[in-house]
Parts: C-alpha cells; sequence; structure tokens
C-alpha cells in the first residue's frame, strides 16, 4: 500500500475513533448474548453513571494574564458535560485548549480518557462561556461509574502561539470522598457481557497477563476485540507507576511475523498513578486488499516496539520489543 494513502488513513481513523465511541451509545439494539471470552460474567444490567454527583466552582488557572473556572457540571443524554468560563484579563487575544493531539492528558478518576475537547478564543477583556462532554459509552467501557476526579490538559496561547501556560488540571467532584466501587474496572467491564452488548463489540480474547513491566510502565492487560463490522483492534491496559509523567508509544506494527505498519503509529500521555488504553485498530493501518496476507481472522501473534520519554523529552523506556500471544 502507498504509505501517503496509508498515513492518511490513519489520521482519519484517528479522527473517527472518538465518533465510533459516540456511535454506540444509539446501538443499543446490539445481541443481549454477544460473545465474550471464556469466563466473563454473565449478562447483568450495565451499571449506570450516578446522576446526583456536582461539583463547586472550581478555579483551574489564575494568573496575570486569563482565570479559567469549572463552573457546573451536567447530564445529557447520559453524558457528562463540564460548564467553563474563560476570563481574559490581558490586551492580547488568547486560545485555551484542552484534549488536542499536541497535549492530550485528560482523565476521569484513574484513566486517561477520550473526550473533554475544547478550543476557545478570547479577546482582551472578554469572558466566553464553553462546555465540553465525556462520552457515557467510554466511561462504561472503563467500568466508571462514579465520577470523583476530572482532569483537563489545558494549554493557553497568546496571539504569538507563545505558550503562557500549560498543564493537567483536576477538577473534584461531590464523590470525591466515595468509598464505593464505581471508581472504575477496566478488567471487569471487559469480561461484562451487557457491557460488550452496549459498545456492540466481541471478545476474542482477553488476557491479564502482564506483558511489559519497564520502569514502572506496564501493560497488565490485552484484549483482542472485534466490532460488528468484523474489525479487529488490540486494546492494551498500560498503567503509570512511575512518578513522571509518561509519553507512551506505539510504533512498528508486526502481525503473524509481517510488518502492517512501520513507523510511529499511536501514543498517550499517562499522568503519575494513571493508566490509559491504547489500541491498535488493525484495518486502519492494513488496506483492504492486503488483508487476506496477514489472516486478520487468524490472528496468532502481534509485535510492536514500545518507548516512553518523560515531559522533558527524556527517555524513561527506549524502544523495546513487545510480542503478545493471542
Amino acid at each position: 500500500m502507498d504509505r501517503t494513502k496509508r498515513t492518511i488513513k490513519r489520521v482519519v481513523t484517528c479522527c473517527s475513533a472518538m465518533l465510533l465511541t459516540i456511535a454506540l451509545v444509539g446501538c443499543s439494539s446490539g445481541p443481549e448474548n454477544a460473545a465474550a471470552p471464556e469466563g466473563s460474567s454473565k449478562p447483568t444490567q450495565t451499571q449506570v453513571l450516578d446522576r446526583s454527583v456536582t461539583i463547586e466552582p472550581t478555579t483551574l488557572v489564575d494568573d496575570a494574564a486569563i482565570t479559567v473556572v469549572a463552573d457546573s457540571l451536567s447530564f445529557k443524554s447520559d453524558n457528562l458535560y463540564i460548564n467553563l468560563s474563560f476570563m481574559n484579563k490581558s490586551t492580547d487575544k488568547l486560545s485555551v485548549t484542552a484534549g488536542t493531539a499536541g497535549y492530550d492528558c485528560n482523565y476521569i478518576n484513574d484513566y486517561m480518557v477520550d473526550g473533554g475537547w475544547f478550543s476557545a478564543d478570547i479577546e482582551p477583556g472578554e469572558t466566553v462561556q464553553e462546555e465540553t462532554y465525556f462520552n457515557a459509552s467510554l466511561l462504561a467501557m472503563l467500568g466508571i461509574s462514579e465520577i470523583r476526579e476530572i482532569g483537563l490538559g489545558i494549554t493557553v496561547k497568546n496571539s504569538q502561539y507563545n505558550t503562557l501556560f500549560q498543564g493537567p488540571v483536576n477538577i473534584k467532584t461531590s464523590l470525591y470522598e466515595s468509598t464505593g466501587e464505581g471508581t472504575g474496572n477496566y478488567q471487569n467491564a471487559m469480561k461484562d457481557r451487557s457491557v460488550l452488548s452496549r459498545l456492540n463489540i466481541t471478545m476474542k480474547k482477553f488476557s491479564t497477563v502482564e506483558a511489559f513491566s519497564q520502569n514502572g510502565i506496564r501493560v497488565v492487560s490485552e484484549a483482542l476485540a472485534e466490532n460488528v463490522d468484523g474489525d479487529k483492534s488490540l486494546l492494551l491496559e498500560t498503567v503509570n507507576d512511575s512518578t513522571d509523567i509518561a509519553g507512551v508509544r506505539l510504533s512498528n506494527i508486526v502481525i503473524n511475523g509481517e510488518m502492517a505498519y512501520e513507523g510511529y503509529w499511536t501514543g498517550e500521555i499517562i499522568l503519575p498513578g494513571k493508566q490509559a488504553i491504547m489500541t491498535l485498530n488493525f484495518a486502519s493501518m492494513i488496506d483492504d486488499d492486503e488483508q487476506d496476507r496477514f489472516d486478520l481472522n487468524n490472528i496468532r501473534t502481534i509485535t510492536f516496539q514500545l518507548d516512553a520519554k518523560d515531559e522533558n523529552s527524556n527517555t524513561i523506556i527506549p524502544n523495546t520489543e513487545v510480542t503478545i500471544n493471542i
């Protein structure tokens, strides 16, 4: 396949990943007995979000140039919405973003998550209100039913594109001190047939064998999932037990001994003590007319390179080969 076309396909697929999750919300007509791996739990009623949760107005950024406040939260179609206000105290036009490709470290509880994207341009002396949201199906996949803490990776730039502020900020909710079990359990969710049915995926294999551990970065579970179109993905539960913010990257993807994608494929910023679900979507990295060569209906091994750097681009983990046996 032409590398330029493959790169374009990868970009389109990455941009569509969150849209796919959103689409799953409306796909509740999936089969009740969606296939699950051996040992998975019987179908149960999917745990629903505790919508009694609230927040007090929380100042996220407050410096000479700008004040950013999380004013309130609400639920629409079960999705979590955060209402924000931005006050530009400078004499320059400012832009404030979160969840962008350049700096994406949003999280809920202990999980780095997609969603929470926003982009606001604020004129000098102006105050602007915006809202951002997190998808309910994503939270179900992570086993989250109680929203205790919300993190946003915020970037503030001036009209000359100089960065005035960049960093993760957090919002503690009324459930922050809760001792219930709803903080999140991805592994249990991936064994729950009701969750798989809601997501319209079939679990071909789920393993909690630790596939990688080095310098506090661990791959603690591996899931081979298939959607209703027959597209397969490998989901890697990756934990950061170090004290550093880690940018973890996956590259050079090999399936059944054949190079499927050469070069960098995907990456996640994982804050200390947090975890992320890193995804290898095979349909997006392999052209349709090449898929037979990889025998995606009989995946035996998946090999990739994993590396990690801290926020100052110092190496935490050099390129290291990891092999997943299916």
